[in-house]
């Protein structure tokens, strides 16, 4: 048997994609294309002569932006919302709240780390986001009662067409069905947003 063959089995060929994950994207696109996205260079300029480069929550140096308050929550990728983070950071805090986040104990939190003046922080970030007068919106507000009936139908859809799709795997007989996508997939809440990956 060659090398490759013994060391590597198949790694470098293509692998089916998860039915799953797609449709997954297409959810989170959708509660994306909802919510401002008002944050160029001008904006990260702003952003960074009020908090400076490092990272808001830890102060090592920054190499990403974050979410304050992640989509799911209401956030959008706007001035008073956006965040320089570092890399450990913004892998750790995720879709978390940002307060609870930073409050929070145990490890990664900022207090595990031993991260000084951690309250301090919060009060920057809080007066931040006043700052540039930015308030987290619920997708309900921001659609109003017509919207929200269209955002509904579109979900009703989702978990129609994850049926459909569940339905036609089981019939293909790859065995998949059941793991790929569950024929009793929960509606999601209106209000909830998606994990994106950068800015969150």
């Amino acid at each position: 048997m060659s090398r490759l063959g013994r060391s590597h089995g198949v790694a470098g060929l293509p692998q089916p994609r998860s039915v799953k994950t797609a449709l997954t994207e297409v959810r989170r696109a959708v509660r994306e294309a909802l919510g401002r996205f008002a944050f160029g260079a001008g904006e990260a300029a702003r952003a960074l002569a009020y908090l400076g480069a490092d990272c808001v929550f830890c102060g090592s140096p920054a190499r990403a932006w974050d979410l304050l308050v992640p989509r799911r929550s209401g956030g959008e990728v706007v001035l008073g919302n956006v965040v320089p983070v570092c890399l450990f950071c913004h892998g750790n805090k995720r879709e978390q709240d940002f307060q609870a986040w930073m409050l929070q104990d145990r490890w990664p939190g900022l207090r595990a780390r031993g991260i000084a003046n951690v309250r301090g922080r919060l009060r920057r970030l809080r007066a931040y986001m006043t700052h540039f007068q930015y308030t987290p919106t619920s997708l309900e507000v921001r659609l109003g009662p017509g919207g929200l009936r269209a955002f509904e139908e579109v979900h009703r859809r989702d978990r129609q067409l994850r049926t459909a799709v569940a339905q036609l795997l089981a019939v293909a007989g790859s065995g998949t069905a059941g793991r790929e996508v569950p024929a009793n997939t929960q509606r999601p809440r209106a209000s909830a947003a998606p994990a994106t990956t950068a800015p969150r």
